[in-house]
C-alpha cells in the first residue's frame, strides 16, 4: 500500500465506532452525494442507482450502475462510487467485463473530490487492516471502511 494512502486511511480511522464516527452527519453527506449524482450521470451518459438504504455498514452509500441482464444471482457492476462514513473518503470500483475509458473514471474520480469527498484506490484496500479498532484486526481496510460489517 502506498505511504499516501494508509496515512488517509490511519487519519480517518476511530478505535473505539464500527459503522460511524460520533459526529458523522449522514443527512449532511447524502446531500452532497445526491447533488453529485446528475454530474456522474452526465460524464458518463448512463443511470446510476443511489443507495440510500445501507444499514450495518461502514459505508453510507453508493452510486452504482449495473450492467442490466447476466448470470442468475450475479450483478456486473460497471463503475460504482462506495462513500465510507469515516474521513470523506470513497473508492471506485467495478466487476464487469464492461469497463469505461480511464479518462472518464478519472473524471468521475475529480468530480467526487470537487464535492468534498478524498479518494483512496480500492485496489490498495484489500491489505490486512493495521489501524486503532480491535475488532479489525483481523480484517481488510475495505471491509473497515468500505463494506457490511
Amino acid at each position: 500500500m502506498k505511504q499516501e494512502t494508509l496515512a488517509k486511511l490511519q487519519s480517518a480511522d476511530d478505535p473505539a465506532e464500527w459503522e460511524s464516527p460520533v459526529d458523522f452527519d449522514w443527512h449532511e453527506a447524502m446531500s452532497r452525494v445526491r447533488r453529485l449524482k446528475p454530474e456522474i450521470e452526465q460524464l458518463t451518459g448512463r443511470p446510476f442507482e443511489i443507495d440510500e438504504n445501507v444499514q450495518d455498514a461502514s459505508f453510507f452509500t453508493e452510486l452504482s450502475l449495473h450492467k442490466p441482464g447476466g448470470k442468475l444471482n450475479f450483478i456486473e457492476t460497471v463503475l460504482a462510487i462506495r462513500f465510507s462514513a469515516f474521513g470523506n473518503l470513497f473508492a471506485v470500483w467495478n466487476r464487469s467485463s464492461e469497463q469505461f475509458p480511464p479518462s472518464v473514471v478519472e473524471q468521475v474520480i475529480k468530480t467526487t473530490e470537487h464535492y468534498g469527498f478524498i479518494y483512496v484506490n480500492a485496489d490498495e484496500l484489500d491489505e490486512q487492516y493495521t489501524g486503532q479498532h480491535e475488532g479489525f484486526k483481523t480484517q481488510s481496510w475495505w471491509i473497515r471502511f468500505f463494506d457490511y460489517i
